[in-house]
């Protein structure tokens, strides 16, 4: 039949063509060296994460153990400095930030402040901008950094966020009882007497290791004991002590 016969010549010639093909494949492989990869499965996989994927995660984890120190230490700076970054609009009083005078209160902003000396005290290692505090949390901008591995590049941010265990709502409870006290004590004849009585066991005059109580026109110096963090020390070995407040109340 013809049908039968045109099959035929159709399957002849895809035999004769893909013998070809394959004599011009073998002939393409003996007149060329082809060299093959010997290296084991997953080689390149294990070189990028020895050499690219954990040294930024390590670069990572001492930034934010780095950051989270300065974080400490600008509370407590903050802290020592009665919650200004710079001097008090209301004045001071020796070595401490008045928080009011017979006119008006100059509540610190503590938020502000913290973020303040964060950023100052971790770019002297880093370089970091609109570093911030929110909510128990220190955030900052970072640049992008890229490691050059043998078999391949990888870039990765250093932006932050890193929480630190301290209430800041602290300065508004001292903000509060400081007004308080103002409010019990102030113009009093009797004022250190006054203050003795009203004060809470916390508020030290002067200092919060050597007590002495200090006047000057009825301004009157405090150290306020606040809650208790792991405060790094020269050491490498973290101390848990409460933050001390100083600040000065006006009560002429």
């Amino acid at each position: 039949m013809i049908f039968s016969q045109r099959k035929g010549m159709v399957l002849f010639f895809g035999i004769f063509f893909g013998a070809l093909v394959a004599l011009a494949f073998f002939w393409a492989v003996g007149s060329k060296t082809i060299t093959l990869d010997a290296a084991p499965k997953g080689q390149w996989h294990f070189d990028f994460i020895k050499n690219a994927y954990l040294p930024a995660e390590k670069d990572l984890l001492e930034r934010d153990i780095n950051i989270h120190n300065g974080a400490i230490k600008a509370i407590w700076r903050s802290a020592q400095n009665g919650g200004f970054a710079e001097k008090s609009a209301c004045g001071g009083m020796k070595t401490f930030s008045m928080w009011n005078t017979k006119d008006q209160w100059c509540a610190p902003l503590a938020n502000n402040t913290i973020g303040a000396f964060s950023e100052k005290i971790i770019n002297e290692k880093y370089k970091y901008s609109d570093v911030k505090w929110a909510k128990g949390t220190l955030v900052g901008s970072g640049k992008k950094v890229t490691i050059n591995a043998p078999s391949a590049y990888y870039t990765y941010s250093t932006d932050f966020a890193v929480d630190v265990p301290y209430d800041i709502t602290e300065y508004v409870a001292l903000v509060v009882e400081a007004k308080r006290l103002v409010s019990l004590c102030g113009n009093s004849t009797l004022l250190e007497s006054c203050l003795t009585n009203a004060t809470l066991n916390s508020w030290k005059f002067s200092s919060c290791t050597e007590e002495k109580y200090d006047s000057q026109d009825g301004k009157v110096p405090f150290c306020v004991l606040g809650q208790e963090l792991f405060f790094p020390s020269s050491l490498q070995i973290a101390k848990k002590r409460p933050v001390e407040y100083r600040f000065a109340l006006d009560f002429s």
